[in-house]
């Protein structure tokens, strides 16, 4: 599009109504369906003075609004030709990276409010590069997302995941749950169930034992495949959660459109729970709800005793985050279940 004789102000209250109008609500047979837009903006002669490299920049504004999320604009910024030289660096040294070996899990505990118990295990994905060191999740899994190597990199952490915990033996965690992010790629991948359903025979890892995390933006983006792929997974017995749950529009309307068994809290509200009486309130509403439709719920990104106690008060069942366990490697994951099985022993025979 080409607005003539606009400045920041006026392209900014543009292309937020055009954002209004493309997340109406379509709806198509039986079948509502949302479309989510991202919006660049570049203008003349500030950022350009050449149409190739205007288009060029409007570009890296687009790319930049789709790494924040949906339903998002942005101005074009100097520094974003930097960062993009960065993603592309990233995204070299990330080809091949699962066959070098430089990828590994770490598992961080989810436990139990009444007695701070391991409950279950969340797998997190982590990349260890010879040349750019320790790469921080947040910049390498978006780029997994856009080059497709989602897929495969997600069918090892499932598989590398399932085998390590089906392995726990009486003691180590032998009954601990496990959980497993999903992106929206391999959700509407066509071999996404089959592949499921191949690690859990593979591994030995009882299906209900396995917790699949989605996010709201998954479900928005492909909400008809990932219903038919969600009911699919649990006619396998596999439990679906989901994640960064309240902070989407539309939460509560896909709470009885799709399969969910737990909802994870998302850490903005357990963040501002001691400083904020709305939190508290949302938190609190949430737990409600999901007792009535009869679900689990997780709170995660706990840093403070303070938030776990305020958690714990609440009713809240699960807690996940710093305070209670850091991401660990499962050797450790298993030097603690056998320390907690030894107290246990002592205060028994106590």
């Amino acid at each position: 599009m080409i607005l003539p004789n606009c400045d920041d102000s006026r392209s900014a209250s543009i292309v937020e109504h055009m954002l209004k109008l493309m997340g109406r609500p379509l709806t198509l047979g039986d079948r509502d369906v949302t479309v989510s837009t991202c919006i660049g903006i570049a203008q003349y002669p500030r950022d350009a003075t050449n149409p190739e490299t205007l288009v060029s920049h409007a570009d890296l504004a687009l790319h930049r609004a789709k790494v924040d999320g949906l339903n998002r604009f942005q101005f074009y910024q100097s520094m974003m030709r930097d960062r993009s030289q960065e993603d592309l660096q990233l995204d070299t040294a990330l080809h091949g990276a699962l066959e070098r070996n430089e990828l590994h899990l770490v598992f961080q505990p989810i436990v139990r409010s009444a007695d701070r118990s391991m409950a279950k295990v969340e797998a997190l994905l982590r990349w260890q590069s010879p040349t750019l060191g320790a790469v921080p999740p947040a910049c390498f899994i978006p780029l997994l997302e856009r080059n497709g190597l989602i897929v495969p990199v997600g069918r090892w952490v499932l598989a590398t995941a399932c085998r390590e915990v089906a392995a726990l033996k009486p003691g180590q965690g032998a009954t601990l749950r496990l959980a497993v992010n999903v992106s929206a790629r391999q959700l509407v991948h066509p071999d996404f169930v089959t592949d499921v359903k191949a690690v859990l025979e593979d591994t030995g890892l009882d299906a209900d034992r396995l917790e699949l995390e989605v996010t709201e933006s998954v479900l928005i983006e492909n909400a008809v495949v990932a219903a038919d792929v969600l009911r699919a997974l649990c006619r396998l017995r596999v439990t679906i959660a989901a994640d960064d749950f309240g902070t989407g529009y539309s939460s509560l309307s896909y709470l009885w459109k799709f399969p969910f068994s737990t909802l994870k809290i998302d850490r903005s509200f357990v963040s501002a729970l001691i400083t904020d009486n709305h939190a508290k309130t949302i938190v609190s509403s949430i737990l409600g709800l999901a007792d009535d439709l009869g679900l689990s719920v997780v709170a995660e990104g706990i840093e403070t005793p303070i938030q776990f106690e305020m958690l714990k008060t609440l009713g809240c069942p699960l807690i996940q985050g710093y305070w209670t366990g850091r991401p660990m490697p499962m050797a450790a994951i298993k030097e603690g279940m056998m320390a907690a099985t030894d107290t246990e022993l002592v205060r028994t025979e106590r």
